[in-house]
């Protein structure tokens, strides 16, 4: 005999993450089950209990009453996954990969952060991806593939740092997230127990880096994933940016589908006091620090603090990367006079 309950609320993740408690009443009497017993199942939409697998717990249950308190007062908990790529949305790359997820944890919700990082460009893709992970919450699983040493000898790794989990090749893509979080622990993903049966050299992220990232959104523990690593997660020379008394010099290190150019110069890197803040890229300048781009008319410059944090050079209802013929790694240079000098 089988007693089944179906709840919206319950899911596989949920199944890992939560510590379901089944109360089961028989002859005025209770016992207390949980997920992990092995006569409780607990499937995407419902929970099965077999009193016949049970009867060495519950003698001859009479009567099965399955309660689940949090059906009603929970929010559904669902892994998230999140990918960032440079296939683009013209091939089916990206749905590949989902669907090997899907295949492994049919309950994850996928989120795209972006697949137009442009081909190969591995630093480009850093600073994006580090200006997306902070919108999430803590424990989603990101995965990154920008990888012009796909089928190489290159490690793939999976990382739990500051309050995420990523999973990538180790090529420099996490290079501005570990400068701004704590990297906790990391392996080498060389447990093929984890990738799919079929592996191709051309596409680790659909064979190795999706399946992993898919598994560990069920539960498995980092350390089983591959092995611990011993030489550390390799990052990306960054361009210095150079701070002198009046000035400081830093780069474009991405551009927005609007045209706007986001640098890597922060507010707190320009003085609080200044009586006069001009910035130059190649023979083009913009004096002053705008709020928003209402603060100028139609057509004309400006620079501001974009949602990244960091200062970006824009053109209201235009596109300072074509007007300015500005890309990525151009350079750009802050000038001011401090008050009083």
């Amino acid at each position: 005999m089988l007693a089944a309950l179906y709840s919206n609320a319950i899911s596989q993740s949920a199944k890992r993450l939560l510590l379901l408690t089944i109360a089961i009443s028989y002859c005025g009497r209770e016992c207390e089950l949980t997920a992990e017993d092995p006569y409780v199942s607990v499937g995407l939409s419902k929970i099965v209990v077999n009193p016949r697998q049970a009867s060495q717990t519950i003698k001859r249950p009479i009567s099965c009453e399955i309660r689940v308190p949090m059906a009603s007062t929970q929010p559904s908990l669902r892994s998230c996954i999140t990918f960032l790529t440079d296939f683009g949305t013209r091939d089916t790359y990206a749905a590949q990969m989902k669907g090997v997820a899907l295949g492994i944890n049919p309950d994850i919700q996928f989120v795209d952060l972006t697949h137009e990082i442009p081909p190969q460009q591995i630093l480009r893709g850093a600073f994006v991806w580090n200006d997306s992970v902070a919108a999430f919450p803590a424990g989603t699983i990101h995965v990154g593939v920008v990888d012009p040493g796909d089928g190489s000898d290159r490690r793939l790794v999976a990382a739990e740092i500051g309050e995420y989990r990523f999973v990538c090749p180790d090529n420099g893509l996490l290079t501005v997230i570990l400068q701004n979080a704590s990297l906790h622990r990391a392996v080498s993903l060389d447990n093929r127990k984890w990738w799919r049966k079929s592996v191709s050299n051309t596409f680790h992220g659909r064979d190795i880096l999706t399946p992993v990232a898919a598994h560990w959104s069920l539960g498995v523990d980092l350390a089983e994933l591959g092995t611990p690593l011993v030489a550390p997660l390799f990052t990306l020379a960054l361009s210095n940016k150079r701070r002198g008394q009046t000035s400081i010099i830093g780069q474009i290190v991405d551009v927005d589908r609007f045209g706007n150019l986001v640098t890597d110069i922060e507010p707190n890197q320009l003085p609080p006091h200044r009586t006069f803040l001009r910035f130059e890229i190649g023979a083009f300048h913009v004096n002053g620090l705008s709020t928003c781009y209402a603060d100028v008319d139609e057509g004309e410059p400006l620079v501001l603090i974009g949602s990244s944090g960091r200062l970006e050079i824009s053109i209201r209802n235009g596109n300072a990367a074509e007007e300015l013929q500005a890309d990525f790694g151009c350079r750009v240079v802050a000038r001011w006079e401090r008050a009083g000098s």
